[in-house]
């Protein structure tokens, strides 16, 4: 070795300079040539795609609590001739019937909208036999298959064609987008309808694991577990990815000492599946999207974090839903000072954006907002008293 090295100082300075050069084409060439590794290079790929939306979203987030109504009067989500007639001898059955009359009505958001008031009215009236006139809606999602299906195995529900007396009800819904009453959401009698749908499911599947939430009686707010954070994420052919949503994750259960878990997507998922997702989850972050359907089967004392696109903001429909169950709603505003509503075209426009929460925004909102969400959710366990279930059906 000290004798190559004695060389190599020997050579002159052009030789040197030529040596170096050869050296550093043949490193390079090897450098091209070497196999290269698939998964690197869809991710560079993909960084390079997600890097314009997150540079889009330089606006600091705004996060927002907003409380909706937990219990509704009978009257306020579904009307028709049975409300007059409930009290009548005669009228022996309690009938919801699914109204079919705009394209609206194909949406999984807008068909549980009807579907959780028709729930609702049932459980008003345990001591009748319960039907429900659905025509068949064409491509449902698998959530709105696993819930009819358990509205005929567990409640008994019957599905027909046709009804005739006094008992028939109809969903009390708007589709209108600038609706400004709760009829453009979700309403139902009380929290309890949910917590009873919830205690019933769990009675047929003791195989599932524990629900997160409030482990039982606890002597201080110290021995309080921490919460379950789950990210819900959407496909990207969907609309409304959430892109950084590996970061957010890495970032949160470094922050807040948590466990985080990251849930690409409820697309394929069934029924089952998605209620156990949210009976894992605590803290629930996800954007705007119709997989929140599904946030009555989150534990008690949950909260709800919903992240809407730029020039987007319609808190009012899921924070409906999830007042109706009697949790916490929290809307991150990305950044809508100039908001799409005013026509249809924009609104679809604005709701096919994807989302992107800026790191920085990270730090300096959502995790001081989750922080006291976290000493929120314990107070709430703490304290929680057993919702009040209606009577058995």
């Amino acid at each position: 070795m000290p004798r190559n090295n004695s060389i190599i100082h020997a050579m002159p300075l052009k030789r040197k300079l030529s040596f170096v050069s050869a050296a550093f084409l043949i490193i390079t060439l090897y450098w091209l040539s070497r196999p290269q590794n698939p998964n690197k290079r869809v991710s560079l790929s993909q960084n390079e795609d997600k890097q314009p939306v997150c540079q889009q979203s330089n606006r600091k987030p705004i996060i927002e609590e907003f409380h909706f109504p937990r219990a509704s009067p009978v009257p306020n989500f579904v009307e028709g001739p049975g409300l007059q007639h409930w009290h009548d001898k005669l009228d022996t059955d309690a009938t919801c019937r699914f109204l079919r009359h705009s394209k609206d009505a194909k949406h999984l958001p807008h068909i549980m909208q009807q579907i959780y008031r028709c729930f609702s009215w049932w459980l008003r009236n345990p001591e009748k036999p319960h039907y429900f006139l659905w025509p068949p809606v064409e491509n449902t999602s698998p959530f709105v298959t696993g819930f009819l299906q358990t509205l005929q195995q567990v409640f008994r529900v019957e599905f027909v064609d046709t009804r005739e007396g006094h008992s028939i009800v109809y969903p009390l819904v708007n589709y209108s987008f600038d609706a400004e009453d709760f009829t453009g959401g979700y309403q139902v009698r009380s929290p309890g309808d949910f917590a009873y749908l919830q205690e019933i499911i769990r009675e047929r599947h003791p195989e599932w694991p524990a629900m997160a939430g409030c482990q039982g009686p606890h002597g201080h707010l110290s021995k309080l577990p921490q919460p379950r954070i789950t990210i819900l994420n959407r496909e990207v052919s969907s609309g409304r990815h959430l892109y950084n949503a590996v970061a957010l994750q890495e970032l949160l259960a470094s922050q807040l000492h948590a466990r985080v878990q990251l849930v690409d997507s409820f697309d394929g998922a069934s029924f089952e599946q998605q209620i156990q997702t949210m009976q894992q989850t605590d803290v629930l972050i996800s954007p705007h999207g119709a997989q929140l359907v599904s946030i009555p089967f989150l534990p008690k004392c949950a909260h709800v974090y919903e992240i809407f696109p730029q020039h987007y903001f319609v808190p009012r429909f899921y924070g409906s839903l999830t007042g109706a169950a009697g949790l916490f709603y929290h809307a991150v505003d990305t950044g809508v000072q100039d908001l799409w509503h005013d026509t249809l075209e924009q609104r679809q426009k604005a709701r096919a954006q994807h989302v992107c929460v800026p790191i920085e925004s990270i730090y300096e909102t959502l995790v001081p907002a989750l922080n006291e969400t976290i000493h929120h959710w314990q107070r709430c366990c703490y304290h929680h008293k057993k919702p009040r279930l209606p009577p058995a059906i």
